[in-house]
């Protein structure tokens, strides 16, 4: 490690008491797990959450209070930090009287906040939280702008729609396609999926977790989020920087990147929950709640670290059966961890599915822009 880290990384540590947030947020390990659903987290359901009982138990505290200098997120005038925080004060009354209904009120109790404009999340988030529409757009418009999603080259998109069709007519082409795109992250999982979406191939649907995730997410993401002298990946048997879990209850990632370099404090980059297509049939909860505060636990790591930074983000990906959504969260506004869609996509189910390839190669670009943009601003 250079003396410039090593400076910095002191420095970081002797500044963090005085750059310690003014808020105390429940922590995310307090929140038990809600029942089952029979959808993905994306769709309607008639079954009630769970009663939660004992969700402000340990350190947390119910009252926020944000002192008068605090940054606040203001959009055209409307002090959208206050209003967030007064519907989590609602949700607090809510489930000490019984029973919390939507996700937006389980993961507003750690202050997370949905700021969806793909109507990723059901109920919508704008209804939930009660904004106007003018508002709620302009919350959404600003998330877009800085965090955009990555578009391919037309050429790109050319011969990945050249690759779908020869999915479907003739298998053997789809190996030769491959040839014609420069990107190589997209080629090397191009190569991986004319291996495990062969003809002879198993029914991906009919998968359990670990099959699945072999078969069908690993070979499209892995090329994605390669290890580096810096990044280092992690399967279910090994905990994402910053969780308050244990394996033991469930709260460790099916999948996580992580920045590692010399003495500086390990931090969570990315984060990745997975569910096979027969526990979403099934009833089986989505991890919608759990990603959402893996990832702040990530946040809360760096912030307590010393890297108290508006740019701080964690990358989040929940993938239920086929249908996968990538969320960004940061903290550039007090209490306020804004957990942002980013591209919804999904994974084929068989070779006559190509046809999702430019959705799910765009979003998986964008995927590893933002993590190589966190991993680049811990170094800076």
């Amino acid at each position: 490690m250079t003396t410039r880290k090593l400076m910095r990384l002191v420095a970081m540590l002797q500044s963090s008491s005085s750059k310690k947030r003014s808020h105390s947020v429940t922590s995310s390990s307090t929140i038990p797990q809600a029942s089952s659903s029979n959808s993905a987290s994306t769709d309607s359901t008639n079954k009630r959450r769970r009663k939660i009982t004992n969700f402000l138990s340990g350190k947390g505290s119910q009252v926020i209070q944000l002192g008068p200098n605090t940054d606040k997120w203001v959009v055209n005038e409307n002090e959208i930090t206050v209003a967030l925080l007064k519907f989590r004060a609602g949700v607090i009354e809510r489930a000490q009287r019984g029973t919390l209904t939507t996700y937006q009120e389980e993961l507003a109790i750690n202050c997370i906040f949905v700021i969806d404009g793909l109507n990723s999340v059901y109920p919508s988030s704008e209804l939930m939280y009660g904004f106007d529409d003018n508002t709620w757009q302009a919350m959404v418009d600003e998330c877009n702008s800085r965090y955009p999603l990555q578009q391919l080259s037309d050429a790109t998109e050319a011969a990945l729609l050249k690759f779908a069709k020869a999915g479907k007519r003739k298998f053997a082409d789809c190996t030769s396609t491959v040839n014609i795109i420069t990107n190589e992250y997209i080629c090397e999982a191009l190569r991986n999926i004319t291996r495990t979406y062969s003809p002879t191939s198993a029914k991906k649907s009919d998968a359990n977790e670990s099959t699945f995730s072999i078969s069908t997410v690993h070979p499209f993401i892995l090329p994605f989020l390669e290890e580096t002298e810096l990044t280092r990946l992690k399967g279910t048997d090994g905990e994402a920087y910053g969780s308050k879990r244990t394996k033991k209850n469930g709260g460790f990632s099916d999948l996580s990147v992580n920045f590692e370099c010399g003495m500086m404090p390990s931090q969570g980059l990315l984060i990745v929950e997975i569910k096979p297509p027969h526990k979403v049939k099934n009833g089986s909860r989505p991890d919608l709640v759990k990603l959402g505060n893996e990832m702040k636990d990530a946040l809360d790591k760096m912030v307590k670290d010393g890297i108290d930074d508006k740019e701080i983000t964690v990358i989040g990906v929940l993938i239920e059966g086929f249908r996968c959504t990538i969320f960004v969260m940061d903290l550039m506004y007090q209490a306020t961890y804004r957990l942002i869609p980013l591209s919804i996509f999904y994974l084929p189910r068989d070779r006559h599915d190509f046809d999702c390839l430019g959705n799910t190669f765009e979003a998986l670009v964008t995927m590893r822009v933002s993590k190589l943009k966190g991993r680049t601003f811990l170094l800076a």
